[in-house]
């Protein structure tokens, strides 16, 4: 079979895994119920949750790229189907009558095995799903992050159906056997999340999987801007994902209203994902700090004035543009650096998931501190993270490289 013409079940495949694969961002839904559960927990406490899982997340990230060296892609899928599964399914077990020993458990099962999973998960599809897609990297990164922003808010849409009639941490059990289900039906195609084979033209011609090794790119300052530039963008994606609902609540909206900013991070990972084919990652991440720079603008304008409307429309352009920085980082990680080392250097870029994640577990202590005024913490640290966004994607543009990997200049054959 051609190509081209196998291509296409493999990003469907990717698309559907990635499905499953935004489950942990439907915190934000989760956060209420469990403090109504558990009226001993703080604010500050579920931040540090939503942290650690961040951390651990990027962990898993980097290590299965390390371990897809060793180990098959489809094996590292089902090991992310089976952590989630026992990771999520676990927390229906959390004794009601003990908060500390339950919070204790929480951290483990939510922050440490599901999050781990979803590393390897996100590692093993970006890394087999893309390399089948070199004419179209970008477009191709934003469909996979398209559907991670939705999973979000398809997961926190069931939640709202399933928390009243089974309780929260039922709730969240149920999320995870619906995981290991899809992830199932995936890995039930022998195909599925596999890297594609050279062509026999391909062979015939000597072509080869070119591009930078994980320490040539370390050395590389274009490397270092595009991380830091991510990592203060991921910063304020988890920030605003993390508290969207409950923004969404405190300026008169409901909290599917605040949850509109999953699906617009879906929306932004796909269009401005398509749009790096054709602006190049130079031009695309000055899209993407023009679109952050609006939202906080939006978010801390609505919140001085009390204006329900801007602050719906900052959550949403905050969800656009952090949906457009992780598929501009992933897609321009694989253009700038090359594809032949592509699931070792992704999983070193997206430590800017732990630099983000430290930089959002300070988020609900500094909101509990200025005794839930949005204006005066959320807002603010936005506005503090678009200052280190402005000057990286700037300063990108001098040091960017000067052409792309040739790698990337291949088509795949007719």
């Amino acid at each position: 079979m051609q190509t081209r013409k196998r291509r296409w079940p493999v990003a469907f495949e990717g698309i559907l895994a990635n499905l499953v694969l935004g489950i942990l961002y439907t915190w934000s839904v989760f956060r209420s119920p469990l403090l109504v559960l558990y009226p001993e927990w703080t604010n500050g406490m579920l931040s540090i949750v939503f942290g650690v899982h961040q951390i651990f997340t990027c962990l898993g990230i980097m290590t299965a790229g390390y371990l897809s060296k060793r180990i098959s892609m489809r094996k590292l899928f089902f090991c992310f189907a089976c952590m989630a599964l026992i990771g999520l399914g676990g927390i229906a077990l959390l004794p009601a009558s003990m908060p500390q020993l339950s919070y204790v458990l929480l951290l483990f099962l939510f922050s440490v095995v599901a999050a781990t999973g979803v590393g390897f998960g996100i590692n093993v599809i970006q890394s087999s799903t893309l390399a089948w897609f070199p004419d179209h990297t970008g477009f191709v990164s934003g469909a996979l992050y398209m559907a991670l922003g939705m999973s979000a808010f398809v997961m926190a849409a069931l939640s709202g159906v399933t928390i009243p009639a089974f309780g929260i941490k039922a709730a969240i059990a149920i999320v995870g056997g619906i995981v290991f289900i899809v992830s199932m039906l995936i890995l039930a195609d022998r195909k599925a999340v596999c890297l594609p084979a050279l062509t026999d033209a391909q062979k015939a011609e000597g072509k080869q999987r070119t591009g930078m090794t994980t320490r040539e790119m370390l050395k590389t300052p274009a490397f270092w801007l595009l991380f830091l530039w991510n990592g203060c963008m991921r910063g304020a994606g988890f920030i605003l994902l993390e508290h969207a609902a409950d923004i969404a609540i405190a300026f008169a909206a409901s909290a599917l209203i605040g949850m509109l900013i999953a699906p617009a991070n879906g929306f932004g990972s796909l269009s401005l994902g398509a749009l790096l084919d054709r602006l190049g990652l130079k031009r695309n991440i000055l899209v993407v700090c023009v679109l952050i720079a609006v939202s906080t603008i939006s978010l801390i304008i609505g919140g001085q004035t009390g204006t329900t409307a801007l602050i719906v429309l900052g959550l949403i352009l905050g969800g656009i543009s952090y949906g457009g920085s992780t598929s501009t980082y992933a897609a321009g990680i694989k253009v700038a650096f090359g594809e032949k080392h592509f699931s070792s250097n992704f999983g070193i870029a997206n430590f800017t998931i732990f630099f983000g994640a430290i930089i959002s577990s300070f988020s609900g202590g500094i909101l509990d501190a200025m005794g839930g005024e949005y204006e005066r913490s959320i807002f603010v640290m936005l506005a503090v993270l678009l200052v280190p966004v402005l000057i990286c994607g700037i300063a990108f543009q001098f040091f960017a490289p000067k052409k792309e990997n040739n790698a990337e200049k291949q088509k795949c054959e007719n």
